[in-house]
């Protein structure tokens, strides 16, 4: 969800000021409680947009100060090593490649928004996350009837300092329920930096569902609203094609089974 606000944010200050893009890198922190289980998860994040390219890189995805029985489970489901994901709406693919292995994955989405070929858990989540990141406006609204509480409201909070930037600071508040479900709040602020075109600087989340509750941080240190070189949204010289996005992510199998 902090990822989706950056990214319509972002995406705002880019309409208004620069067209081509913006470029942004830092670090995620979220401390969680999943099912009565805290869990840390710590991770280095960049964030590339240019025209209707983006690309989000994640390294150093860790469980810093989890329990060590809980830790040794993230282990095996977590992501290891660097990767990136790039979504190519012109092109209509998402890639996912690894700086690590030198692999990479492509998966082509139809017209709709929905995945094409073999659909495997894997190549539909990538396209959930990026159709619900950059989603239109139309999309959103069709979304909530589905629900019963659907609320969200925004106020101007003061101006400050952060990472270095001179910032406006948006409160946000958002509260749901699906019909017949939990009701799910988050609330926080984003960091607004007025030295770059209003593109956000730092994002926190305090939430709270059904079977989990915590917060969320990103902090942006290098932050720009140029827009990066078309080379950032291509697979690097020298890597191999694989079939299988979990060879990238060092995951279980994440293909389904070959029927005999």
């Amino acid at each position: 969800m902090l990822v989706c606000i950056f990214l319509v944010s972002a995406a705002t200050a880019s309409a208004q000021e620069t067209p081509g893009g913006f470029s942004a890198q830092g670090t995620a922190v979220a401390q969680l409680s999943i099912g009565g289980m805290a869990v840390n998860i710590g991770a280095q994040i960049g964030l590339f947009s240019r025209g209707q390219q983006f690309r989000v890189d994640v390294s150093n995805l860790s469980a810093p100060g989890t329990n060590p029985m809980v830790n040794a489970l993230l282990q095996q489901f977590m992501p290891q090593g660097s990767f990136t994901v790039v979504l190519d709406r012109a092109a209509k693919t998402t890639t996912l490649w690894s700086t690590d292995k030198h692999l990479y994955y492509v998966n082509s989405i139809t017209a709709s928004g929905g995945t094409s070929g073999s659909q495997t858990p894997a190549s539909v989540a990538m396209g959930v996350l990026f159709d619900a990141q950059v989603g239109t406006v139309m999309q959103i609204l069709k979304s909530v009837k589905d629900y019963s509480i659907y609320e969200m409201s925004t106020r101007l909070s003061g101006r400050g300092t952060a990472n270095g930037h001179p910032v406006t600071i948006i409160q946000y508040d958002i509260r749901t329920q699906k019909r017949g479900g939990p009701l799910s709040t988050m609330s926080g602020n984003v960091d607004l930096a007025d030295d770059e075109d209003g593109l956000p600087v730092r994002l926190t989340s305090a939430m709270q569902g059904k079977n989990i509750k915590g917060s969320v941080r990103l902090d942006f240190r290098q932050l720009s609203a140029a827009a990066p070189d078309p080379s950032s949204f291509a697979v690097p010289a020298g890597y191999t094609q694989t079939k299988d996005p979990a060879q990238i992510l060092s995951m279980p199998a994440l293909t389904s089974p070959t029927p005999h």
